[in-house]
């Protein structure tokens, strides 16, 4: 009833795309739209940010000796915020940067073309991108725990100061 010869299978070959969808050109332009879209989030808070604390310094400023050591703890915290939103503006900014890289290094990859000096080049430089924005982030981590230790009554400090000893570490050991 069942019988006969069957063929040997081999194997067929498909283009990379096929077999792995993350890299098709939709999957791309959403990538990219939504690291553009993150970086201009990002701009407007540090744009925010900045218009928050100019006010608070020219005002300390203004003022007596007096007024200005009244008013400096919410300049110093205005300040912090704004260097957070900063952080966080080249963060976004390194990410869409790092993403054309990887997307550059994997387009010769395909081509065929892994072993050429170009793409050495390009790696290399995704490489050195991702080590900046491990930094990057890592301080953000540190003045964000830095802050949030800040916010705490002096006797519940623990766990933010555990935070900010584990950042510096990661900083630190960072090599830049």
């Amino acid at each position: 009833m069942l019988g006969g010869h069957f063929a040997v299978p081999s194997a067929i070959q498909l283009p990379l795309r096929a077999y792995n969808p993350d890299r098709r050109d939709f999957v791309l332009a959403g990538l990219f739209r939504t690291a553009e879209a993150k970086i201009q989030k990002a701009e407007a808070v540090r744009e925010k940010q900045r218009q928050n604390v100019i006010p608070k310094f020219l005002h300390i400023t203004g003022n007596g000796t007096l007024g200005a050591v009244v008013r400096a703890p919410s300049v110093e915290r205005a300040s912090r915020e704004w260097m957070l939103a900063e952080l966080d503006a080249q963060i976004a900014s390194g990410e869409q940067t790092n993403l054309q890289a990887i997307t550059q290094v994997e387009q010769l990859e395909e081509a065929g073309k892994k072993e050429s000096a170009k793409w050495k080049e390009l790696a290399t430089g995704a490489v050195e991108l991702q080590r900046k924005l491990s930094v990057l982030q890592a301080r953000r981590d540190c003045l964000a725990a830095r802050q949030e230790s800040l916010a705490h009554p002096k006797n519940q400090r623990d766990q933010p100061q555990k935070k900010l000893s584990r950042g510096g570490e990661s900083v630190g050991s960072s090599g830049n």
